[in-house]
């Protein structure tokens, strides 16, 4: 019963208290927060049009190139670079991944288009290759246009701060992946 009487006491479980509510509080609106900029990604932004869905749209451009380039004969490992490249994109789980797979896409999706504009193609499948490539492109300036990335970014700049260092170092809000490679992971906060 001492202890309850004891004001250190009553002040240590005070502050106590109060920096478990400033946790509590803080890693439910971080978690908000980075579950709003995942949204922008997977979901969109109001519009039902994503990055994901953008790059969903990549892979089945690039598999219609793939088919149109076997049907015309093109070189089978261009067309295998590809599909490879289409698959890796859909497979990946990670956001630093799916760019990465998007980059090996986009190179293997013009090293084929390149192959198809060499060879002799009837008008309509020179149409229809120039077109698929130019839906590939539109999309990926799509998704660069997204602010997806500026967004993970001022997340991960509050975790920098009080309390998100403190509830990012307890792991109850974790940083967001850029949807880049390399260097510019760099703004991400890891522990």
């Amino acid at each position: 019963m001492g202890l309850l009487y004891n004001r250190a006491a009553a002040y240590l479980f005070a502050a106590l208290m109060v920096l478990t509510a400033v946790v509590a509080g803080g890693a439910k609106s971080l978690n908000g927060l980075r579950g709003e900029t995942l949204d922008v990604f997977y979901i969109g932004e109001g519009d039902g049009l994503s990055m994901q869905n953008d790059l969903t749209e990549r892979i089945n451009q690039a598999s219609g190139l793939a088919a149109l380039a076997k049907r015309c004969g093109a070189d089978s490992s261009a067309v295998d670079e590809v599909l490879a490249a289409a698959e890796e994109l859909g497979g990946s789980d990670k956001i630093s991944g799916k760019y990465a797979a998007n980059l090996r896409l986009t190179e293997a999706a013009d090293n084929l288009y390149n192959t198809l504009t060499a060879m002799n193609l009837s008008e309509t499948d020179a149409r229809s290759a120039r077109n698929l490539i130019t839906n590939l492109e539109s999309r990926n300036t799509t998704i660069n246009r997204t602010d997806y990335n500026a967004r993970a970014l001022a997340y991960n700049k509050l975790l920098q701060g009080f309390p998100g260092g403190l509830v990012s170092m307890l792991r109850l809000a974790p940083p967001l992946e850029l949807f880049a490679e390399g260097d510019s992971q760099r703004g991400l906060f890891l522990i």
